[in-house]
């Protein structure tokens, strides 16, 4: 005869093998169906790397340098009128002078007296500047020339004009024009790209505010065998205009 209690345990084990209840989690079809992963994946990276790069390089490069020298005209550096005209200063026995225009009372003008015992080289400094100067004239390549109004007794008289440095004589230049006509007055050019024989060029770099005129240069006043008197006026540069004002002058 079968003992009770191993009967009761036969019984136990033949459920446990018949797989109603193992205490595990059943995998039903439905859980299989939900854990198929989807991986597909959308990896739509449609980028818009449509980048505008019109980049406006429309640069105004407008270099109108303003050099304070307008070349559409000319500037009158001596015209002898005003209340504060040149001051002459005479060497070599030539007098320098503010006098009437010998044809036109109303008008003023400057005045040279060449004495019968004046030297070749004499002449006279006219200006109204410190230490004898006045504006810088401003020479350059394409701007080398004064112009004169010349009133001369005679025909064929070289007149010689030297412009320099006031503050250095080692610095100038000078050139001449001839007269064409007697007792009347004519307009004479200055071109200071063309010296005179034997002195310096002009040196565009350099200062030139000083001017001083020679009467009949080349020729002394006893080989004259008298005084000889002329006349100028209205000395301009050819070719700028700009300040007709003295250089400042700062205080020491």
């Amino acid at each position: 005869m079968r003992h009770p209690f191993l009967t009761a345990l036969a019984v136990i084990f033949a459920i446990g093998c018949d797989g109603k209840d193992t205490g595990e989690p059943e995998l039903t079809d439905d859980v299989w169906e939900e854990s198929d992963t989807d991986t597909d994946t959308d990896t739509d990276t449609d980028t818009d790397t449509d980048t505008d790069t019109d980049t406006d390089t429309d640069t105004d490069t407008d270099t109108d340098t303003d050099t304070d020298t307008d070349t559409s005209g000319d500037t009158v550096v001596m015209d002898f009128e005003g209340g504060s005209p040149p001051s002459p200063t005479g060497f070599g026995a030539v007098d320098g002078f503010i006098s009437p225009d010998p044809a036109d009372g109303s008008n003023t003008v400057g005045q040279l007296t060449k004495s019968d015992a004046a030297e070749l080289w004499g002449g006279v400094t006219f200006a109204y500047c410190p230490s004898d100067g006045i504006v810088v004239l401003p020479f350059a390549s394409t701007r080398t020339t004064l112009s004169m109004r010349v009133w001369s007794p005679d025909s064929g008289i070289p007149f010689r004009v030297k412009v320099e440095d006031s503050s250095n004589g080692k610095v100038s230049v000078e050139t001449e024009a001839v007269t064409t006509t007697s007792s009347s007055w004519e307009t004479l050019t200055f071109d200071f790209s063309a010296p005179a024989s034997g002195t310096a060029a002009l040196d565009t770099a350099q200062v030139y505010d000083k001017l001083s005129v020679f009467p009949n240069f080349g020729t002394t006043g006893a080989e004259v065998g008298e005084a000889k008197t002329y006349y100028i006026d209205d000395i301009t540069f050819l070719g700028a205009v700009f300040s007709n004002e003295c250089p400042s002058v700062e205080a020491e």
